[in-house]
């Protein structure tokens, strides 16, 4: 596995103005790539990290889950629960374990929280805590880390965006922002969320990987790495 000191450029890429980055995602065969460019003209760049189960980035973090660690932008390396694992930096949610941990100079520490139900993602809140999409038999709910219900979320593939929600439906994906507004895109057969960079997030589907930019709306292509 490599470690990546050079990470730390990926995480502040907003400021890199020749090359601006994107943020971070992991490929079909599980390596952890840098995505360079800006919205509509992206590559990949060389993998970073291999045995990649879920990466996500902000401006100046960004981490990745393999099957056993947590490894940060500094190539710092934390054991983790085996298995995988939802990450909104700087929490990070294991499955298997269904344990909640914060990273925090290179180390991961317990969060306590009491949900019941399966989470399907988590997010940063507005006051620095967490907030989780929960799934259970009376439908999925948005939470607060002590439990408490907030709102209503759709069935189906979703992934919580700061103060909206992204979510797959019959006739494509759906971006709702907290005031109600929604914004669909045509994208159809969406299998999979994941984080990319700091307002992005990537959409998987069984032959095609988008990106939406939260901010504008707007969604593209990603490439594909080589086989």
């Amino acid at each position: 596995m490599k470690t990546f000191a050079f990470f730390i450029a990926i995480a502040s890429a907003c400021a890199q103005i020749e090359r601006p980055g994107l943020g971070l995602m992991v490929d079909r065969d599980g390596a952890a790539r840098p995505v360079y460019g800006i919205a509509g003209n992206a590559t990949l760049g060389d993998a970073v990290a291999t045995g990649a189960l879920a990466s996500a980035c902000t401006r100046r973090l960004c981490l990745i889950k393999t099957e056993s660690s947590v490894i940060g932008s500094s190539g710092q390396i934390a054991d983790a629960p085996p298995g995988p694992a939802l990450i909104a930096p700087p929490f990070i949610y294991f499955a298997s374990s269904r344990q909640l941990a914060r990273w925090h100079d290179g180390q991961l520490d317990p969060v306590d929280f009491a949900v019941d139900g399966q989470v399907l993602s988590l997010r940063v809140a507005d006051d620095g805590g967490v907030e989780l999409a929960v799934a259970r038999g009376d439908g999925v709910w948005l939470v607060h880390g002590d439990g408490t219900v907030i709102d209503s979320l759709p069935a189906g593939p979703l992934m919580l965006v700061k103060r909206g929600v992204i979510f797959a439906n019959s006739d494509g994906i759906v971006l709702r922002r907290a005031d109600g507004t929604e914004i669909p895109f045509d994208i159809a057969g969406v299998e999979s969320f994941f984080g990319l960079g700091d307002g992005y997030i990537g959409v998987r589907t069984a032959d095609s990987t988008w990106a939406v930019r939260i901010e504008t709306g707007r969604a593209f292509l990603l490439p594909e790495a080589a086989p």
